[in-house]
């Protein structure tokens, strides 16, 4: 779709499958040298401590403040040395570095900081306090059951949609299993129509997203007819093409493990 050519401006960026606004951020200003901004756990702990703020970075207001701020900080930096100089660079790596080395979370180096004459939270001795942490939600665990399906060296995938973690990424068919008795055979029947399918099992992959622990427990079909899978919204690639795919972590996991 692009010619082989990474974008080179922002919205480019974000554009592309999984790219978040702190990737965008990174590459534009550390790739490209552009006042983009970026605040990652690092840099959201300086600005917390510097500014005072005593609620947490988690919190949506804040988040979009705290982005708001360094978008002015970058902003800034580009006008304090010469043009050709890398200074968004520079000045989104340093804050990064400042937060990873100095600014911990536990035991900070203040009195080696640049910024210990106007952060506030230690003015205030409240560097142990801020920022405050969330609480974080119980860990929920899910059972996935998914299916490699393959016919005359080909193989299945489909595409996660819009609005979906991982949107745009590519996966196997795979379906979040509730009752605990569904097993593959029961799946294979109901949701790929392959009533004489055997599923084989190939793999078990643990993996978290956010709050989720997911177990994706995978299995592979080799049909004796072609399935019609027209109620699924995806496509058949040749075998050789599966490392070609930018697929999600776990699938990846799983297309390796078959193609080994």
């Amino acid at each position: 779709e692009l010619g082989g050519r990474f974008p080179r401006d922002l919205a480019g960026v974000l554009a592309l499958p999984g790219v978040g606004r702190y990737t965008g951020g990174a590459i534009c200003s550390i790739a490209y040298n552009q006042p983009k901004p970026l605040v990652d756990g690092n840099v959201a702990r300086v600005l917390t401590r510097l500014l005072g703020i005593e609620e947490s970075p988690r919190d949506k207001p804040v988040t979009d403040y705290l982005w708001s701020v360094a978008d002015e900080l970058v902003e800034h930096a580009v006008t304090l040395q010469k043009p050709r100089q890398r200074n968004a660079a520079a000045f989104n790596q340093a804050m990064m570095e400042l937060g990873a080395l100095v600014c911990t979370p536990r035991n900070p180096l203040c009195d080696d900081c640049l910024l210990k004459g106007r952060c506030t939270a230690r003015k205030e001795n409240k560097v142990e306090t801020i920022p405050a942490l969330a609480k974080r939600a119980a860990a929920t665990k899910r059972w996935f059951i998914g299916f490699i399906i393959t016919w005359h060296g080909k193989v299945f995938v489909q595409r996660r949609p819009s609005g979906e973690v991982n949107a745009g990424f590519w996966e196997f068919p795979n379906w979040q299993v509730i009752d605990l008795s569904a097993g593959p055979t029961m799946l294979a029947k109901s949701q790929l129509g392959l009533a004489q399918a055997l599923p084989e099992k190939l793999c078990v992959i643990n993996h978290s997203i956010t709050r989720y622990r997911n177990r994706l427990e995978i299995f592979v079909i080799e049909p004796d007819r072609k399935p019609r899978l027209a109620k699924l919204e995806g496509k058949w690639i040749p075998l050789d093409k599966l490392g070609e795919l930018p697929f999600t972590a776990a699938h990846r996991k799983a297309a390796n493990q078959f193609s080994k």
